[in-house]
């Protein structure tokens, strides 16, 4: 779908037996278009599991200053006009940050947010989080797709080549606007998202769960839990995940994707 100067991907995952569970609204991170086969594993794996799942990305056609604004308003006024209420909104990485960007200007806003190792929250120097998501590709992603070469099912693979796949379906596009975007994106993440967060997610009533887990090499826990201590929330709840997951958690082990929904699912009155 175009929008003005930005393309709007939508998937929809149905359950085959309609349960009573509110709405998944699902953010990928890491620039994962949301029909690619990474996030199309977690979307089925959700509906399997009862829960009606839509996963939304955008991309960019002309990198514009307000650009970030302006997709997450684009992804506010669809849910305004298409989301089922109740909703849970869900984000991974980079998503969480877009997300509370959609929250900003959400008027409907969700029964609760999911934020699985979010990325955002607190403040850090740009050139310290390229280096971490490098860290993170060298030290978590490639040993995982070299030991999945072995297997019949691929999940670190398929998120590696969802990032390519886009990039070659959108090559110009891509070529043109990627690297300024990244920037853009880097800066956003260090200095502006945590000011949002802030703001916006902080200042929420409604439960918030926060998936964290110590072998992340993008997001630094400690820096993480004393920034949502420091708030004094007692709708946030934080939950450490296994140590044996990555940064990658939603398309390597979307079981606990399922668990951490199901846990906000609980808190809604």
């Amino acid at each position: 779908m175009l929008t003005k100067h930005i393309t709007i991907y939508k998937a929809i995952f149905t359950p085959e037996i309609t349960k009573n569970n509110p709405q998944i609204i699902y953010l990928p991170g890491f620039s994962l278009n949301a029909k690619s086969k990474a996030v199309n594993y977690l979307g089925n794996y959700l509906a399997k599991n009862g829960f009606s799942t839509v996963a939304i990305s955008t991309t960019p056609h002309i990198l514009l200053e307000n650009s970030l604004e302006q997709e997450a308003k684009e992804i506010a006024d669809l849910l305004q006009k298409s989301a089922k209420d109740p909703f849970i909104l869900v984000a991974h990485s980079k998503g969480a940050s877009k997300a509370i960007a959609v929250l900003e200007q959400l008027k409907q806003k969700p029964a609760a947010v999911v934020l699985i190792t979010p990325v955002g929250i607190y403040p850090q120097n740009p050139k310290i989080l390229q280096k971490l998501f490098v860290k993170e590709v060298k030290e978590n992603t490639i040993p995982h797709i070299k030991k999945e070469l072995t297997k019949g099912h691929k999940p670190m693979l398929n998120l590696a080549l969802g990032v390519l796949s886009m990039a070659s379906k959108e090559t110009k596009i891509f070529l043109k606007t990627y690297p300024l975007r990244l920037q853009q994106e880097i800066e956003d993440l260090t200095i502006n998202a945590p000011k949002r967060a802030k703001k916006v997610l902080f200042n929420l009533t409604i439960p918030i769960i926060i998936g964290y887990t110590k072998n992340d090499k993008v997001v630094e826990a400690d820096k993480l839990l004393k920034t949502i201590k420091q708030e004094k929330k007692n709708n946030i709840y934080v939950e450490e995940l296994s140590k044996e997951v990555t940064h990658a958690i939603p398309y390597t082990h979307p079981e606990i994707v399922l668990k951490l929904i199901n846990s906000a699912a609980s808190k809604i009155k």
